[in-house]
């Protein structure tokens, strides 16, 4: 009995875990109800360089890549 059950709560994360990875709109309402934050992080980012930062900007090496 005690297998059976370990067994269905397995099968159960696992399907819970595979719908939320493939179907990625029930993340929302799911979220929403244990209080997680869904929202990407609008935090600016900070780049230098007219090409964002990258290392093959530069005077010498004639520009952007």
């Amino acid at each position: 009995m005690i297998e059976t059950l370990i067994a269905t709560l397995l099968v159960l994360a696992a399907a819970l875990y595979w719908a939320m990875r493939l179907f990625p709109g029930i993340r929302k309402p799911l979220y929403a109800a244990i209080g997680r934050n869904t929202q990407p992080s609008t935090a600016p980012q900070t780049r230098s360089g007219s090409c964002g930062g990258c290392t093959g900007c530069g005077g010498k090496s004639g520009g952007c890549h």
